[in-house]
Parts: structure tokens; C-alpha cells; sequence
């Protein structure tokens, strides 16, 4: 009977190891699952931007919020541009800088002049709160 019981044993021990051993993790679910991951020009219809200023926002909101990145330069934005399928303001440099003086996005870094300037923005709680109601003035 001894003999029984340990071939019981060892089985019971190899079913528990087999239960115990981590299976393949699930992914942490993030804030942007919420949003299921919306393309440039999905998110651009859905914001339905109406200013040059406000469709440069919507950018840096998008490239930050749903695609993760810190902040969002000059290349970043026109990128942003090109995958909506949208035509980036005449003056591509004017936009960021105005909705830094409005309160909108906050330069991040060594801020640099010229043509080959790489400034970066962000958002700050300001322009997020613009953007997720729909461009009404929260101030």
C-alpha cells in the first residue's frame, strides 16, 4: 500500500506544479484602452478641431496621450499632420508657440531658434481639459 500512495503523491505533486507555474501574463490595461487606440484621423473627426491652433493641440494631445511619447517637436507634429491626412498650418512654427503663451502646452527643455530648431511641447492640464471638452474655453 506505501508503494500506492507515493506514485498518489508524486502525481498529486507534478498536478499542484503544473498549477502553481505562471501562465502567460495578461498586459496591464492602460488609459488608452479606453480610447482603443484611434488613428490620427480618427481622432482629429472625432475632436472635430476648428482652428489651425486647436488642430495643433489636438496633435500633441494625440502623439502624448495615445501614443505615449514625453512631448511633441516640430517632425512630430507635421508627421502627426501627414497621418490625418490633414494640411498643416501655413506657418507650421506659429501654432505651438501661441498656445504656449495661451497656457496650452509648456516648452520642455533647451528652447532653440533657427530653422533646425528642435523645441518640444507638452500639454499642460490646461490644454487637456481644452481638448476633452471639445475646445470650449475652460479658463
Amino acid at each position: 500500500m506505501s508503494v500506492d500512495i507515493e506514485r498518489r503523491l508524486a502525481e498529486l505533486e507534478q498536478r499542484v506544479a503544473q498549477l502553481e507555474r505562471p501562465s502567460s501574463p495578461k498586459p496591464p490595461a492602460t488609459s488608452t484602452d479606453s480610447q482603443t487606440k484611434l488613428s490620427p484621423r480618427e481622432f482629429l473627426l472625432d475632436r472635430g478641431p476648428k482652428s489651425d491652433n486647436d488642430r495643433t493641440l489636438t496633435a500633441v494631445y494625440h502623439i502624448e496621450m495615445i501614443s505615449g511619447q514625453e512631448a511633441a517637436n516640430f517632425d512630430d507634429i507635421e508627421a502627426w499632420y501627414h497621418a490625418a491626412k490633414e494640411a498643416p498650418p501655413a506657418n507650421r512654427r506659429d501654432p505651438p508657440y501661441q498656445l504656449v503663451k495661451k497656457g496650452y502646452l509648456r516648452e520642455v527643455g533647451k528652447r532653440e531658434v533657427g530653422m533646425n530648431a528642435r523645441n518640444r511641447w507638452a500639454l499642460t492640464n490646461l490644454g487637456i481639459k481644452r481638448v476633452e471638452s471639445g475646445f470650449k474655453d475652460t479658463k
